[in-house]
């Protein structure tokens, strides 16, 4: 081989060597476009292709926009899928797919209409998809179209009649429309051929308990607990329905479990002090207000439960402490002390914080749920004392301005209110009956 005919063989070698790597990395950019495991990743190979094509192929070129949308949407980029979406669709509006998922991004922005329309075009160019049927019919449902969105689902499982997607919107659209019966043996479809799954566990308990069928709800609770045992508040549901048949020391177990999974959900918490309030068990509710209140002392709930159950196991002091703290706190006892502050003038005995705070305390003494007119007397007297409005007109003013009373302030009343307006500065246990009586206030 002379010298001339080696050098070309070389460079025929490297030119087809070269030529072979790029197909390869090609076909990679390729295999990452449409069947990458790293959106974030491929969504460059995406662009790489885009940028690489001539222009002269179409339909490809939509297909790398359509790829690279599906990962957008995957990573949260709405903005930037519909840009693709678009683009893809003005290059071959023939794709149905293209339709459906640029209709699925606008539903998800809440764009109804337009995704009405996007999947009008994709079921007339494939009225059999059961992909485009279902997230049409998740659309109807979000716009709350129930009968149609049932339609929807009812149409995508004529094509897949297993499909648990569609089948879970049926039986939530079944339970919109209060067809109790049905949206239950939608469910109970599910479980028939997947007896694990959970969401149609929770479903059907749900809709059981619902129609005051616990024993049956209870055993689906039971068994989702069986199959995920860690999610605390499946617990208390199951709690709530024990109570319900008048299991209690079994819903106070399950609220245990639930409190042990979730120590930080004070919402578990209340819901144990609550059970004891269903029970009247008022030295148990004590009991556990105290715990939770060591815990979350920011809780209004619970320092409610806290003063509640002092009050109903004979602990005044207690209560009126915890009443005290509970009250000081309120955004109506501010907004009062800062009205009165701007309309009497700070240094006023009856824009005082203290003046104020028993009137305050006074009217929870005396209304539900702690009905103690007795403690309420007490208390009103008390700010009377420290300096609490002196004629009827300054007290209905004042009634006005923590919206208890309603009326003008011409000074003329019926004789219902006159009486209770009166009551109020002579009598506080007279005082509260009148209110409760008295039509006007």
């Amino acid at each position: 081989m002379t010298l001339r005919k080696l050098n070309l063989f070389i460079v025929t070698c490297a030119i087809g060597i070269l030529a072979y790597i790029f197909l390869i990395s090609d076909n990679r950019m390729v295999n990452a476009c449409f069947h990458g495991k790293n959106d974030a990743e491929d969504v460059s190979a995406c662009t790489k292709l885009i940028a690489a094509s001539d222009g002269t192929d179409k339909p490809m070129i939509a297909q790398f926009h359509l790829q690279r949308a599906q990962k957008h949407v995957r990573l949260n980029q709405d903005a930037d899928a519909l840009g693709d979406l678009d683009r893809a669709i003005a290059l071959d509006d023939s794709n149905a797919e293209s339709y459906t998922l640029r209709a699925k991004v606008y539903s998800e922005l809440g764009n109804y209409e337009a995704a009405l329309l996007d999947f009008e075009t994709s079921l007339r160019l494939s009225p059999h998809s059961r992909c485009a049927l279902h997230w049409h019919a998740v659309t109807l449902f979000e716009m709350k179209r129930y009968q149609e969105a049932l339609n929807g689902y009812e149409a995508a499982l004529v094509i897949e009649p297993e499909y648990v997607p569609s089948l879970i919107g049926r039986s939530r659209s079944l339970a919109w429309l209060g067809r109790s019966d049905e949206a239950i043996q939608a469910t109970t479809d599910i479980l028939d051929f997947d007896p694990d799954n959970l969401w149609a566990l929770q479903g059907r308990a749900n809709m059981l308990a619902n129609a005051e069928r616990f024993e049956p709800a209870i055993a689906d609770v039971e068994r989702y607990i069986q199959i995920n045992p860690n999610n605390s508040n499946v617990h208390v549901k199951l709690a709530s329905y024990l109570e319900k048949i008048g299991e209690i020391d079994a819903a106070a177990e399950a609220l245990d479990r639930a409190i042990e999974l979730n120590p930080e959900s004070v919402s578990h918490q209340i819901a144990r002090i609550g059970l004891w309030l269903a029970v009247e068990d008022y030295e148990q509710m004590a009991t556990d207000a105290a715990r939770a209140y060591a815990r979350f002392p920011y809780n209004d709930e619970v320092l409610a439960a806290l003063f509640t159950s002092y009050l109903r196991t004979g602990q005044d002091a207690l209560a009126d402490e915890y009443l005290e703290i509970y009250a000081r706190r309120q955004s109506e006892f501010l907004e009062v002390i800062q009205h009165l502050e701007d309309s009497l003038g700070s240094d006023h005995p009856v824009a005082a914080v203290d003046t104020q705070i028993f009137f305050f305390k006074g009217m929870l003494y005396a209304l539900p749920p702690l009905d103690r007119t007795d403690l309420a007397k007490a208390t009103i007297e008390s700010y009377f004392e420290s300096g609490g409005p002196d004629t009827v007109r300054h007290f209905q003013m004042f009634l006005d301005a923590i919206g208890i009373y309603r009326g003008d302030f011409t000074g003329k009343y019926d004789e219902r209110t006159s009486t209770a307006l009166s009551a109020c500065l002579e009598n506080a246990e007279i005082c509260f009956g009148e209110w409760l009586k008295s039509t006007a206030l």
